[in-house]
């Protein structure tokens, strides 16, 4: 199992699909349900000729997905992380 990030596979139309389909109704729900999310989200997914499928939803960041993503924030980690405490 591994990770890699950014990907080609993925244009803006289709991250803005994911956010408008997957993420967005995920967070829209917990917030519904008052457990709004605070933290990092990471979808698994797997890409189809019908779209983005859910494989997994997971409240956390770690081996190998910290390893593809964190060196794509354009923020300071510490200060990411101090605003979710």
């Amino acid at each position: 199992m591994g990770a890699f990030a950014p990907t080609s596979a993925v244009d803006k139309d289709l991250l803005q699909s994911i956010r408008d389909s997957i993420v967005g109704p995920v967070l829209d729900g917990l917030r519904k349900e008052d457990r709004p999310f605070v933290g990092c989200l990471h979808a698994e997914l797997v890409l189809t000729p019908e779209g983005a499928k859910v494989l997994a939803m997971r409240p956390c960041i770690g081996d190998p997905v910290a390893q593809a993503a964190l060196p794509l924030l354009e923020a300071n980690l510490y200060e990411v992380l101090a605003a979710c405490a």
